[in-house]
């Protein structure tokens, strides 16, 4: 089956990890796999076969398809990669969709990760700067040290595999990547890999750390030669990457941790900090009251006010999914729903995953209240508590605001599709905590 949305896709995509561009071999332009997912382009070749850019059908949205020839010797290696992704859980590791095997492949439905490569960033731009250098590098450290604690090597760290979005980083390909004391695994790429690849066979996290400084070298200087290092400035720099890429893993850079530390210590103090955002909690303890809705009708004020807002889908109700299917205004990028100004984090497989915040303002979802949800709730900075006119919601409400004990001044009671009357009787007979009638754009 085929089918033409060639310009649907150009629009849907914005700007793509690389030219979207038929594809040829495999799979074409417009072939539709497993009645779900449209092809839309070829993104290249990865660490084990080809991916390819398709369109899930019924929600409109973009993924990534690694598609690995069953007989080659490395599907068992590909089947070992979707293992470890899905049960890694970071806002910087490509997300796992779907898993889907036919008599010739195995096909790997990933996360689009829409931004450009460090390769490709610094063969367009020819240097960087020291402050963007070691922002890049400690992000890269942050995801190396998740996945360390997780007891997983990544591997195959390189330019190509590093992905800017925005202001943040994505680290893909873990088709090299392999679990604390594994005995199998690959080689990595030439000039990134550690020596103990190639050698002793004895790999830890010391491994990642070598594959880390090359890329700082390459950052530095546009070339994998440690021959350059010396013409690296800060000096404090040059020997932060020399210390990663010790020919021996007893004399490099003990842990993530450590580099970390280090590299704290030159960071330039222009070089920008992580937002301290605003949490809100919306909150309801009644069906059919509107609170996602209120949730949006919130982001869509503090955006006016020229902030950066991320809506996060704590309920497993599935709303912001169903706007993608409904909304043509819609489109994925990092696992992030952009809608007009707003972006929208969904509830992926019962869990929101919280992201490095680069937002001001996150407003948390939580629908009806669960005691399961409760400590997140008391940590946001703010709880707003929606509700309708109804006697019977605010009875509901009014009921269980014990649960809610010690945050008085940090609550608003949202009561939604308000009349005059409405409003006037239930801050009078139910004595709602700091009560805002809706509609109304409050000042939270």
């Amino acid at each position: 089956m085929k089918s033409d949305f060639a310009g649907y896709i150009i629009q849907l995509a914005g700007s793509p990890v690389r030219k979207i561009q038929e594809v040829f071999g495999l799979y074409q332009l417009g072939d539709i796999l497993f009645e779900r997912y449209e092809i839309a382009g070829f993104l290249g070749e990865g660490s084990f076969g080809r991916v390819y850019l398709a369109r899930q059908i019924n929600l409109n949205a973009l993924v990534a398809i690694k598609c690995i020839d069953i007989s080659a010797d490395f599907a068992g290696i590909a089947s070992r990669e979707a293992d470890i992704l899905t049960n890694l859980k970071h806002p910087d590791i490509p997300m796992i969709y779907d898993i889907e095997k036919d008599d010739e492949h195995i096909c790997i439905i990933e996360e689009y990760i829409e931004g450009e490569s460090l390769e490709n960033y610094i063969s367009k731009t020819g240097s960087i700067s020291v402050g963007k250098l070691i922002d890049i590098s400690l992000k890269l450290c942050n995801i190396v040290k998740y996945l360390h604690e997780k007891g997983i090597y990544h591997g195959d760290i390189k330019p190509q595999n590093i992905i800017l979005c925005e202001d943040t980083i994505k680290l893909l390909d873990y088709g090299n990547s392999v679990k604390a004391g594994d005995a199998s695994f690959g080689i990595g790429t030439i000039k990134f890999a550690a020596p103990e690849m190639y050698e002793s066979g004895k790999i830890d996290e010391r491994t990642d750390i070598y594959a880390i400084g090359v890329v700082m070298l390459y950052m530095a200087t546009k070339t994998t030669d440690s021959d350059y290092i010396r013409r690296i400035r800060p000096d404090k720099l040059g020997r932060i990457i020399n210390a990663c890429i010790s020919h021996s893993q007893r004399g490099r850079t003990a842990s993530v941790d450590e580099l970390i530390r280090q590299l704290h210590h030159i960071r330039p103090s222009s070089a920008q900090a992580l937002k301290n955002s605003m949490t809100i909690a919306f909150v309801k303890m009644s069906e059919c009251v509107g609170c996602t809705h209120l949730s949006m009708m919130s982001a869509g004020y503090f955006t006016g006010k020229g902030k950066r807002v991320l809506i996060e889908e704590h309920n497993d109700k599935g709303h912001f999914i169903s706007m993608v299917a409904d909304s043509e205004h819609c489109r994925f990028m990092g696992g992030i729903i952009k809608m007009n100004r707003l972006e929208l984090l969904p509830n992926y497989y019962g869990i929101a995953d919280l992201r490095k915040s680069v937002y001001d303002v996150i407003i948390k979802d939580y629908g009806l209240y669960r005691d399961a949800d409760h400590d997140e709730i008391m940590g946001c900075d703010r709880i707003c508590l929606v509700t309708s006119a109804a006697s019977y919601d605010l009875l509901s409400l009014t009921e269980n605001l014990s649960v809610f004990e010690g945050r008085r001044e940090d609550i608003r009671t949202l009561i939604n599709l308000a009349g005059a009357s409405q409003y006037r009787n239930a801050v009078r007979k139910y004595h709602v905590i700091h009560p805002v009638k809706v509609p109304y754009k409050p000042e939270l």
